[in-house]
Order: structure tokens, then C-alpha cells, then sequence
């Protein structure tokens, strides 16, 4: 049970790893590449009919929720209550992005970032 459990704990921090180490992003090999690590993609950007899913990739962080537990899962975890994360995902950025293009203009490159917050709010 020890020896499952331990396996379990460093699969975890692999994934964690890997989401923080690909800008907040799941990553997956292609249907239409080699399987290896030089190729992959952010996990539901294509699909296994080749068409693109995007700009709601399924494996881009879209809360700031999901963003923490990765970083909480990582080697190197939460340690600073004022960590950073950034939400690639977030659907405000999506729909601003979709909406500059919309009325002619390129949206810049940017993404949400988000967090914790020390200081207690009263109200």
C-alpha cells in the first residue's frame, strides 16, 4: 500500500511538473505525429479528425482554481502565498481575443494571471 501510494505522489507531481513546465497547459501527443515528446500538443487543440478545437483547447487552465492545483501538485508546489499562475485557458481572455479580431484588430499575446490574494477584504 506504501509503495502505491509513493507511486501515486510522484506520478502527481509529474503531471504537475509538466502543466507548469508547458505554461499552464495539458499536454498529449497528436493523431497524426510520432508519439514522443517532440510532438506534442496541448491536449484537445486537435481532434482525431484533424479538426482544430481551438481557442478552447481543453487542456489550456482556464481557472485560476486549476492553474493553483497544478503548482500545488509540482515539485516545487505553493511555497509563497503570493505565487503566481497564469490561466492560458481563462474564457474572459478567449471572448476578448475573439472580439478584438471581430472589429478588425490583432489581438496582443497575453494571458490571465492570477493570485492569491494576502490582504483581508471587509465589507
Amino acid at each position: 500500500m506504501r509503495a502505491a501510494a509513493a507511486r501515486a505522489c510522484a506520478s502527481g507531481k509529474r503531471i504537475g511538473d509538466s502543466v507548469v513546465d508547458e505554461n499552464y497547459n495539458l499536454m498529449t501527443v497528436s493523431e497524426f505525429e510520432p508519439y514522443d515528446d517532440a510532438h506534442l500538443i496541448v491536449a484537445g487543440e486537435i481532434r482525431p479528425d484533424g479538426a482544430d478545437e481551438g481557442p478552447e483547447w481543453l487542456g489550456s487552465m482556464n481557472s485560476c482554481q486549476m492553474s493553483y492545483m497544478a503548482k500545488a501538485l509540482s515539485t516545487d508546489g505553493l511555497s509563497d502565498p503570493n505565487d503566481e499562475v497564469e490561466t492560458p485557458g481563462a474564457y474572459e481572455v478567449i471572448y476578448l481575443k475573439m472580439l478584438l479580431e471581430l472589429i478588425g484588430i490583432t489581438p496582443p499575446d497575453f494571458t490571465k494571471t492570477c493570485r492569491i490574494s494576502t490582504t483581508p477584504i471587509s465589507g
